[in-house]
């Protein structure tokens, strides 16, 4: 039977669309299709969250500029991998913080679903919440 453990919250954007942020290089490379709205993934590269800063990948000449954030999340409530411990407390930082904005995001977890007949294999996911 397998065990799933959640390792923490993040909030997604759900407002810039791929295409902008997806050269068409980079599409070709890493999508089967292109018939999509937007690829989903717990990589903040490929579906950034709302509390990484600006980050900028650099492949050759082409620049890729992600999401731009100014949250962050308060450092007793971040876990080791960079989520939300407590789902509470994100909503709270959340609703304070984006009061006057409007911004499109996912809440979601991300958990670890363990194998009880084999503890080595690990298999990562994310559990979408619900849309903001």
């Amino acid at each position: 039977m397998d065990e799933e453990t959640v390792i923490g919250f993040d909030a997604r954007e759900m407002q810039v669309a791929y295409t902008t942020s997806w050269p068409p290089d980079r599409r070709e490379r890493f999508l089967l299709t292109e018939a999509l709205i937007k690829p989903l993934s717990i990589d903040i590269f490929v579906w950034p969250s709302l509390f990484a800063p600006s980050v900028t990948v650099v492949g050759g000449t082409d620049q890729i500029n992600f999401y731009e954030s100014d949250l962050q999340i308060p450092l007793q409530h971040r876990s080791l991998d960079n989520l939300w411990r407590d789902l509470g407390a994100m909503h709270q930082y959340l609703a304070a913080a984006l009061q006057n904005r409007q911004v499109r995001y996912w809440e979601i977890a991300i958990t670890e679903v363990m194998s009880s007949s084999d503890p080595e294999e690990l298999i990562v996911h994310d559990v979408l919440y619900q849309a903001k």
